[in-house]
């Protein structure tokens, strides 16, 4: 090449050999997105090197391996490298001189190379079919090699705004490019299959994470690693029919697949579940019940939200954002319609207009907000929705279960209280109790019903291993489902099923306040603002009856202190005005029960009739 650039034929042999060039009216071809004809002297310099590249690539050489493109490509980028300041400084300028301003020498040069690179590639591909790995790293050198001349060497033919790269061997031909999609498409089912065997797939892998995010299990971490494996298998590609298949039939496919793992997984804790609480016999309880059940739905859920979490970043990725945009433009040329809001809906509509071009998007189309992993992103969070649901009804089963002593107390009329003589009166002890600080009395003075020591503690052992294997917000979201389910079953089977005197009221105002109330206090700041209507009640169960000799003394038990009976002849009397009550209610700094809901828990003490 250097001998066509002696300081003597610089001026003379080279320009002779662009006027024979094909002419191209004018030496300006017209902007149509139209490949400009080779420059001849270009290719006249080039077929030394083609000679070279066939005398190591296309022969019995060890230098032609089939397994080994990255030896051709690594051949032709150095090749490249190495004449490009000769290209760019004295070709580039007899070129301009000439009249082809339009080309620049460093394209033509590899625009040349190229041809021998194609060749090879279509020449290999029969024996590529052949070797699914071989095809694979192949496809995939050849998407580098591509991006390394579009990034480091800027390059696009001549007269194209675009290249579509060499990776258009596989890809231009329908059959090549869904041999390689099944390649592909095999491999990542092939290490689905694996990591879903492993025996520590549902393993929380072992690694700080902070408070709020999910703890992922090796099968999550390693699902996200093969997609994101994926994702680099076909980010190059420059079609965006080629990109939303593999999005469709390999990306979208493994989520499915592992959403729908998960899902049976559920059902069939549920069921065995089931037949547990039926006491159907050779049911395993164990691996339903207790930490081992709640172990095994975290996770699960820490799988699924873990998996959610991933795609939804994804989605918000630049090149995520492309597809999308691509998708949703169009869906809605194809349907007339505005943009499909299912990113599933779109593709498909989509790919089936894979010829349609994406370079003119109309301004009247309005690109939907979504992301193309939306539809995956919502299938597994309808299953973490699920799994939390399972875990409030383990919760709150199992509690209520433990309850069953609890549930059988009928000392609740009587005035026997944990921590009092018997043998004192009724009046004494309410005496005793008006004459001590609230503080006071709902510690030392009464203590807790025994029958609540074993099930507070279940339920402590429980929520301290969610609240370790959770995020905090899912956590906090689970004890607030589970302290409603508690409060409707303590209210139903343990207020509205027994009748209270004072100390009865008592008795189980001292049993919410050192026990249920408590246990939430080292993750929730005020956890009885999740128990409302049963705090309330307390409040009602307590109040002193007329006769008590004390009823003013205990200032501080209550917002503004009523007897019973001040109370219920307010409560009762329809000719007041329908404020009153409600009123009455707050002065006693009851806030969360409506006047019939107040009306039968006055209706619960034993006092009331009296």
């Amino acid at each position: 090449i250097s001998v066509l650039f002696d300081d003597e034929l610089e001026h003379t042999t080279v320009p002779r050999m662009l006027e024979v060039s094909d002419p191209l009216e004018s030496k300006n071809p017209k902007e149509d997105n139209e490949t400009f004809p080779p420059l001849l002297p270009i290719q006249i310099m080039v077929e030394p090197l083609l000679v070279r590249f066939k005398y190591h690539f296309d022969s019995k050489r060890p230098t032609n391996r089939i397994d080994k493109p990255e030896w051709y490509f690594s051949h032709v980028i150095t090749t490249i490298r190495e004449h490009l300041p000769f290209l760019t400084g004295a070709v580039q300028s007899i070129v301009d001189d000439a009249g082809f301003e339009k080309y620049h020498a460093k394209n033509e040069f590899i625009r040349c190379l190229l041809v021998a690179v194609t060749r090879k590639l279509n020449n290999s591909v029969p024996k590529l079919l052949n070797s699914p790995q071989v095809f694979s790293h192949t496809v995939f050198e050849t998407l580098q090699f591509d991006q390394t001349l579009r990034e480091l060497h800027m390059y696009t033919p001549s007269g194209q705004k675009e290249w579509k790269g060499c990776v258009e061997v596989f890809v231009g031909k329908k059959e090549w490019f869904k041999a390689w999609l099944k390649v592909e498409k095999d491999f990542a089912e092939e290490r689905y299959n694996e990591i879903m065997h492993s025996e520590d797939a549902w393993e929380i892998i072992d690694e700080e994470n902070p408070d709020d995010e999910y703890k992922p299990t090796k099968s999550a971490a390693k699902l996200i690693n093969l997609l994101e494996l994926v994702t680099n298998r076909y980010k190059l590609l420059p079609m965006f029919y080629n990109r939303i298949r593999f999005l469709v039939d390999i990306q979208a496919e493994i989520l499915l697949t592992y959403a729908k793992r998960i899902n049976s997984a559920v059902d069939a804790f549920e069921n065995l579940s089931y037949s547990f609480v039926r006491a159907v016999p050779n049911t395993d309880g164990k691996s339903i019940t207790g930490i081992e059940g709640l172990k095994r739905l975290c996770r699960w859920l820490n799988s699924a939200g873990f998996v959610s979490r991933t795609i939804k970043e994804w989605g918000e990725d630049a090149f995520f954002l492309d597809l999308w945009h691509e998708v949703t433009v169009r869906a809605a040329r194809n349907t007339g319609v505005s943009p499909l809001p299912s990113p599933t809906l779109s593709i498909n509509s989509t790919v089936q207009g894979q010829g349609a071009s994406s370079a003119h998007v109309d301004e009247e189309i309005t690109v939907d907000e979504g992301t193309v992993f939306d539809d995956p992103a919502e299938l597994f969070d309808n299953v973490c929705e699920r799994i939390q649901s399972l875990i409030v009804k383990n919760v709150s089963r199992e509690f209520s279960n433990g309850l069953k002593a609890y549930n059988k107390k009928n000392n609740w009329s009587s005035s026997e209280i944990y921590g009092y003589d018997s043998s004192e009166s009724t009046t004494e002890q309410i005496h005793r109790l008006n004459n001590q600080p609230k503080d006071i009395i709902s510690r030392p003075t009464i203590e807790l019903s025994p029958e609540l020591y074993m099930p507070l503690s279940d339920l402590a052992h429980s929520l301290t291993f969610l609240s370790n294997n959770l995020p905090d917000r899912i956590f906090k979201h689970i004890y607030k489902d589970v302290s409603k389910e508690l409060e409707d079953h303590l209210w139903d089977r343990i207020l509205m099923r027994n009748q209270f005197s004072e100390l009865g009221g008592w008795q189980f105002e001292i049993d919410m306040e050192k026990g249920l109330f408590t246990i939430g206090k080292r993750w929730i700041r005020k956890p009885e603002s999740y128990f409302r209507r049963l705090r309330d009640a307390c409040i009602l169960l307590t109040l002193p009856a007329n006769q008590s000799p004390l009823e003013n003394e205990c200032s501080n038990k209550k917002p503004q202190q009523k007897t019973l009976y001040q109370v219920i002849s307010v409560l009762f009397d329809d000719e007041l005005e329908h404020t009153t009550v409600p009123r009455m209610l707050e002065e006693l700094g009851v806030y969360h029960l409506t006047s019939k809901e107040a009306k039968n828990v006055i209706g619960r003490r034993v006092d009331y009739w009296k």
